[in-house]
């Protein structure tokens, strides 16, 4: 990576990081784009060449949400190893990522504009909800390799997130319970995959 480019990456960084810090303390409506370049040390006029508008910036939060996502769901089949050993690697990434006080942020942002207004992180989210990656497609490679009973991965990934989320997203967004500590996230981790596999599994 060119000097260059890395500070152009870097300034996006920066500003994304700012715009997550500004509408969460402030709202998407009442953040302005001067308050998010002050925060993130950079002009208003470089926010625009990056982002074009404030709606564009949002998009880009909301792009972001949805990668970590993506990218923490990643898990290979691996035919060798037992299933019960593969879904709790990916359980427990997925729970130090939704425990983390910087993706509970981004959610809180993320998910408040969503409702406000749907339009404008509905090209973001469109990857989510296709579901067509992480535990769904470790599913569908299970199933073919006839080690799990499963007529919808898709639902049956769903369901598996569900196990996870009830416990370590809802009540954190909402502020009903403190973070999950790490020996609370492996005792989820661990019913949520004897739950599944007692139902999936061949």
């Amino acid at each position: 990576m060119t000097a260059a480019r890395k500070l152009s990456t870097d300034k996006r960084e920066a500003i994304i990081q700012a715009a997550i810090s500004e509408f969460h303390a402030h709202g998407f409506p009442a953040t302005s784009m001067d308050r998010i370049a002050e925060a993130a040390g950079v002009s208003k006029r470089t926010i625009y060449n990056h982002f074009g508008d404030k709606d564009g910036l949002f998009q880009a939060i909301s792009a972001e949400a949805c990668r970590r996502i993506v990218e923490i769901s990643e898990l290979p089949y691996q035919p060798e190893v037992p299933l019960e050993e593969q879904l709790m690697r990916l359980a427990q990434a997925k729970l130090e990522l939704l425990g983390s006080k910087d993706f509970l942020r981004l959610v809180r942002v993320t998910v408040a504009e969503k409702v406000r207004r749907p339009e404008v992180v509905e090209e973001a989210f469109a990857e989510i909800s296709k579901g067509e990656f992480g535990a769904t497609l470790w599913i569908r490679a299970a199933a073919r390799d006839g080690r799990l009973r499963v007529d919808d991965s898709l639902a049956a990934s769903l369901q598996f997130s569900a196990l996870l989320k009830e416990f370590a997203l809802w009540p954190q967004l909402f502020g009903t319970r403190p973070p999950l500590s790490a020996s609370e996230r492996t005792e989820v981790a661990r019913k949520a995959v004897r739950m599944f596999l007692d139902h999936y599994q061949v």
